[in-house]
């Protein structure tokens, strides 16, 4: 039987951590204008950066094939099985901090440009054989039946 003194001096176990949710993958800036989609930012979680297309949440990598599903919504829960290798990649590497997500490129806009002059032909340039044709090869006539001297 422990005396009241033993058992204040015995050492108190610490507090379980909490559980790894998926707010701990979720990046701190969410943009609006970047695909919607979570990725795997080195076990941290992130955003992709692209820029989603009008009326859709994803942009169109993510679209294909539903892959934003594999890690889920960047506002929203990540599915168990890859929470799981988020959560055992966090306790592996506790000191990496996660990159901030990259500004989002703007989408090219369509240049027009004026259509470019036709060359004027160079007349000092030689002449080039047109696409197909094949040089002629030449043979001797049938009836030359000369022979080169050997050995004079």
């Amino acid at each position: 039987m422990e005396t009241p003194e033993a058992a204040a001096e015995a050492p108190v176990a610490a507090p379980a951590a909490a559980p790894l949710t998926w707010h701990a993958f979720t990046p701190t800036e969410v943009s609006s204008v970047c695909c919607q989609a979570r990725t795997w930012g080195g076990g941290k979680g992130g955003q992709c950066p692209r820029v989603k297309p009008e009326g859709s949440d994803f942009c169109v990598n993510h679209t294909k094939g539903d892959k934003w599903m594999v890690h889920g919504r960047v506002s929203g829960e990540i599915p168990a099985a890859k929470l799981a290798e988020f959560v055992r990649e966090a306790e592996a590497a506790p000191n990496r901090t996660p990159k901030k997500p990259k500004e989002p490129k703007a989408p090219k806009e369509m240049a027009t440009k004026a259509p470019k002059a036709p060359k004027e032909p160079n007349p000092s340039a030689v002449a080039k054989k047109p696409a197909g044709v094949k040089q002629a090869i030449l043979k001797k006539p049938a009836g030359d039946t000369k022979k080169k001297p050997s050995g004079a």
